[in-house]
C-alpha cells in the first residue's frame, strides 16, 4: 500500500522565556496505508506533539508533513478543519462526548459539519454504534454509561466521516485493564478492516497491539520496530454530502439552532449574564442619545458623542475577537 503519512526531518520549537523546547527535533517517518501503528513515550517525550501535528491540529516549525501527498503545512485553517472533517477520526483519553446529547446525537456530530443529511447521518450512527456493541443504548446519555462504554462511543464518533486514519490518545488511560482490552481489540478489529489506526500511549503492554511500534524520547526517534507486515485491506466508501436543497438547508438550519439551545441551556448562568449586559448597554446607550439633546448641547458635537460611543463599542468587539483569535 502508498504512504499515507510522511514526516521529512518535522521540527516542533515553543520558546519559553529564554529557553527553546524541542518537543519535535528531525523527526522522519512513513506510515503506510493500513497500518496499526504506536507512537511510544514517556510523558514530555514529545509524542503527543507528533500526534497533533499528524491530526492537523498543529504545524511544523519546520520540516515537511505530508499527508496523501498533500504538504500540510502550506494548508490555512479552513483546509486544516476539511482534512480534519473528512480523513480523520480523534479518539480521547476523557472521552470527551457531549453530556446533555443521547449516544445517537453524539456519534452525529461530525456528519452534522460534514453536510450530511438527518436520515442519512442516523443510520449510519446507529450502524456504528451497534458495530461496537451499543446497538441498544442509542437513547442513553453518557452519565449512563460505564468508562469503557464512553469510550466505544467516542470510537463509533471516528468512524463517522469514514475514518480513514483513527488517532487515539492515550484511549485506555482512563479505563480499567479489561476495558482496555476491549478497546484495544476494537481498534486491532477495525485495522483489519483496513483503517489506519495510529496510538499514542506511554503503555508498552497497550503498544504491543500494534503492528509496529515507534519510541521517542526528547523529541526524538530512538527505535522503529516491526512485529508484523502490513497485510491489504479492502478499501472503504465514505459518506458522501448531498446536493444543496431547500430541505436539506432547512435540516441543518435546524440542527444548528437545536445545538445552540443546547449550549445556552448547558451554560444557563453565563447566558443569562450576556443577556443581561446586552440589556443594560442598550439601555444605557438609549439614555445617553436621548439626554444629549436636553442639556442644549451643539448637534455637531452631540453627532460626534454618539459617533466616538459607537465606534469605542465596535472597538471592543472587535478587540474581544481578537483576543479569541
Amino acid at each position: 500500500m502508498g504512504t499515507l503519512i510522511e514526516f521529512r526531518e518535522v521540527c516542533k520549537y515553543y520558546q519559553m522565556g529564554d529557553t527553546t523546547v524541542k518537543a519535535a527535533d528531525h523527526i522522519s517517518f512513513q506510515i503506510r496505508k493500513g497500518e496499526f501503528v504506536a507512537i511510544v513515550g514517556q510523558s514530555g517525550s514529545g509524542k503527543s506533539t507528533c500526534m497533533n501535528i499528524i491530526g492537523c491540529l498543529d504545524v511544523p516549525t519546520s520540516g515537511t508533513y505530508l499527508l496523501d501527498g498533500r504538504d500540510v503545512g502550506q494548508m490555512d485553517k479552513d483546509q486544516l478543519a476539511a482534512i480534519r472533517n473528512k480523513m480523520l477520526g480523534f479518539i480521547f483519553q476523557q472521552y470527551n462526548l457531549l453530556p446533555r446529547l443521547n449516544l445517537l446525537e453524539n456519534v452525529e456530530v461530525p456528519l452534522v459539519y460534514a453536510n450530511i443529511s438527518r436520515a442519512e447521518r442516523h443510520k449510519l450512527a446507529k450502524d456504528v454504534l451497534e458495530k461496537v456493541g451499543l446497538g441498544d443504548k442509542l437513547k442513553n446519555l453518557p452519565n449512563q454509561l460505564s468508562g469503557g462504554q464512553q469510550q466505544r462511543v467516542s470510537i463509533a464518533r471516528a468512524l463517522m466521516n469514514g475514518g480513514s486514519i483513527i488517532l487515539a490518545d492515550e484511549p485506555t488511560g482512563a479505563l480499567d485493564s479489561k476495558s482496555g482490552e476491549n478497546v484495544m481489540d476494537i481498534l486491532t478489529e477495525l485495522n483489519r478492516r483496513g483503517h489506519t489506526i495510529i496510538v499514542v500511549t506511554h503503555d508498552h503492554h497497550i503498544a504491543g497491539f500494534a503492528s509496529r511500534v515507534i519510541e521517542i524520547k526528547d523529541g526524538s526517534i530512538i527505535s522503529d520496530t516491526r512485529s508484523r507486515e502490513l497485510v491489504p485491506a479492502p478499501e472503504r466508501e465514505l459518506p458522501r454530502s448531498p446536493r444543496a436543497s431547500f430541505l436539506f438547508r432547512k435540516d441543518q438550519f435546524v440542527e444548528a439552532f437545536k445545538m445552540s439551545v443546547q449550549a445556552i441551556l448547558a451554560h444557563k448562568m453565563r447566558s443569562v449574564l450576556t443577556m443581561l449586559g446586552i440589556i443594560i448597554g442598550v439601555i444605557m446607550l438609549r439614555l445617553i442619545f436621548v439626554a444629549l439633546p436636553l442639556v442644549g448641547m451643539d448637534q455637531n458635537l452631540q453627532y460626534a458623542i454618539k459617533g466616538g460611543i459607537i465606534l469605542f463599542a465596535c472597538a471592543l468587539d472587535m478587540r474581544k475577537y481578537l483576543v479569541k483569535k
